[in-house]
């Protein structure tokens, strides 16, 4: 009877680490919204944006939306409780505000190179 009873408890552990894995998941997929941010090469994206050879409002539009993304990105809830899961999303918040950042950098510093 104890072994059944272990059975039993294990069983209900397992089902809970999986019913949070599955809430841990979904809530994860908030910030897959902004992988454009990191994933894309920024080197490569701005020397492709280069040989476009966009105009000045282009830039003004490609710099604003990143500081509208920093922006939606500083709305985020980093800090979530998912049932016995504390989890706190600020380190990431940050690496994608810093990335908004570089690549407004980018934009800036290529239209002042294109303009000089």
């Amino acid at each position: 009877q104890n072994d059944e009873e272990t059975k039993k408890v294990q069983l209900n552990i397992r089902n809970g680490l999986n019913s949070n894995a599955t809430h841990l998941v979904a809530y994860l997929k908030v910030w897959d919204s902004y992988r454009e941010i990191w994933d894309i090469s920024k080197d490569a994206f701005i020397r492709r944006y280069e040989r476009l050879n966009p105009a000045i409002s282009s830039f003004d539009a490609d710099i604003q939306r990143y500081s509208e993304v920093s922006n939606n990105v500083q709305k985020e809830d980093t800090v979530q409780t998912i049932q016995f899961v504390l989890l706190d999303c600020s380190p990431l918040k940050v690496a994608l505000m810093q990335h908004c950042e570089e690549w407004q950098q980018k934009f800036t510093n290529l239209l002042r190179e294109m303009t000089t």
